[in-house]
């Protein structure tokens, strides 16, 4: 076991520790802060901050190349630095307003109540759950959208989409879709046949 100090906000040695165990090729060993294992080697380097008052001061000084899951729940994050390694980004009320412009691995992001109002390019993104941000386009096609309560003024559709609670006024144009209709505050359509 590593067991790392517990975070204060003021000192936080716990970053160093982090940066140089998350930078090896591999683990042998378990890093936990508190009574709270964080990383396991068998848990495919996840790393999970989820409730422990992480700060992006915090996340600037660690550098995740080897990470490949990381979840900042319930924590003051606000702008996130550039993840390459990532393929799931978990962070719930994170206060996030900025996402990371540089981030070519991620596949998974979700990242519902927050303050985000651009979503970069990430072109391995294949589930997105934006749900209660100030979105207002998704220009890229992203395989699973959850993007309710949104201001959306444009998007280009995946297989599935939710824009539940999207104002109508608001609701796009569905350009690649045979029909459309809003049932129940729910956006559906059916795709148009390629040939």
């Amino acid at each position: 076991y590593l067991d790392l100090p517990s975070l204060d906000g003021q000192n936080e040695p716990a970053s160093h520790v982090l940066e140089f165990a998350t930078s090896l090729p591999s683990f042998s060993f378990v890093i936990r802060l508190g009574k709270k294992s964080i990383i396991r080697p068998d848990d495919s380097f996840r790393l999970d901050l989820a409730n422990w008052h992480i700060t992006r001061a915090f996340l600037t000084n660690l550098r995740p190349t080897i990470l490949r899951e990381l979840i900042l729940d319930n924590n003051d994050i606000r702008r996130l630095p550039p993840l390459p390694s990532i393929e799931l980004l978990h962070a719930k009320n994170a206060n996030i307003y900025f996402l990371p412009e540089y981030a070519d691995n991620l596949k998974q992001l979700i990242v519902p109540n927050n303050s985000i109002t651009k979503l970069p390019h990430y072109p391995r993104l294949e589930f997105l759950d934006i749900q209660n941000n100030w979105i207002h386009r998704i220009d890229y096609r992203i395989k699973i959208i959850i993007a309710c309560n949104n201001p959306i003024t444009g998007i280009i559709l995946g297989d599935q989409v939710d824009l539940s609670g999207c104002p109508v006024m608001c609701l796009p144009k569905i350009t690649h879709a045979k029909s459309s209709s809003i049932q129940n505050g729910k956006l559906t359509w059916q795709k148009k046949n390629k040939y």
